[in-house]
């Protein structure tokens, strides 16, 4: 009886052995298959990090109105009303990542902080791109009503639209600060620096393209007239 239950452990021992490596082979197996398997999901998130790196590069090399500066102010698809109150063009308003303006007392707070120009690309409804750029741009503050302080020189595609308006007050259609009979914000639509009225309305309404309703649109007159909506608009303000 001994000698055959001998023979059985020496029999039993290997397979007990054999069972015994197969399940570490198999747990060893599993632990590569997810650390290879946690391996390749990290080069696919790299490899996709790195493309929109590169497709970011691309974008800062193409467009002169981001190179890590401040856009201020941004019109393109008539998501966001413009014709607003005082209240609201004092602090800001809209979608950073769409339409929006960022607010007089932070645009006078920046401009007085350091020496700033002012960047402005637009463009129409057949796709010719402009700009126009000052070199010197300061606004006041509330109590000055935001005055449009400074511009300095102007060099660009679109033509001088601006420079008329400087030394003007900031209006809007419940603050009238312009130097023309009737409210130019209500007339026209808008919240500018207005004159009597304007050469630029860029705050104007997201209409298209030629339009009856006269300057009232986002106007550069010096570019398309006092009867074309642009159909894009972006300004920034830079470092100098």
């Amino acid at each position: 009886m001994k000698s055959i239950i001998l023979m059985l452990l020496i029999i039993v021992s290997p397979l007990k052995f054999k069972h015994r490596q197969f399940k570490i082979a198999s747990a060893t197996e599993i632990s590569i298959n997810e650390l290879s398997s946690k391996i390749t999901r990290l080069e696919n998130q790299i490899e996709q990090l790195d493309k929109t790196i590169q497709r970011r590069l691309q974008t800062l090399n193409e467009n002169p109105s981001d190179r890590g500066n401040i856009v201020i102010q941004r019109r393109k698809d008539g998501s966001v009303n413009f014709f607003r109150p005082w209240s609201d063009y004092k602090e800001g308003f809209g979608d950073r990542s769409g339409e929006f303006f960022i607010g007089l007392d932070r645009l006078h707070n920046l401009t007085n902080s350091r020496p700033y120009e002012l960047l402005i690309v637009m463009e129409d409804w057949e796709g010719d791109r402009r700009y126009a750029k000052y070199d010197a741009f300061i606004v006041g503050s509330e109590k000055e009503k935001y005055v449009l302080k400074s511009l300095g020189g102007y060099s660009g595609s679109a033509g001088d639209a601006l420079s008329i308006h400087l030394g003007q007050k900031f209006s809007t259609y419940d603050q009238d600060n312009d130097s023309y009979e009737k409210a130019c914000a209500n007339e026209y639509t808008g919240a500018w620096w207005y004159n009597a009225c304007h050469h630029s309305n860029l705050n104007g309404r997201y209409l298209r393209a030629t339009t009856k309703e006269y300057a009232q649109g986002i106007n550069w007159y010096e570019f398309r007239g006092h009867n074309y909506s642009l159909k894009f608009v972006e300004m920034i303000i830079r470092p100098r």
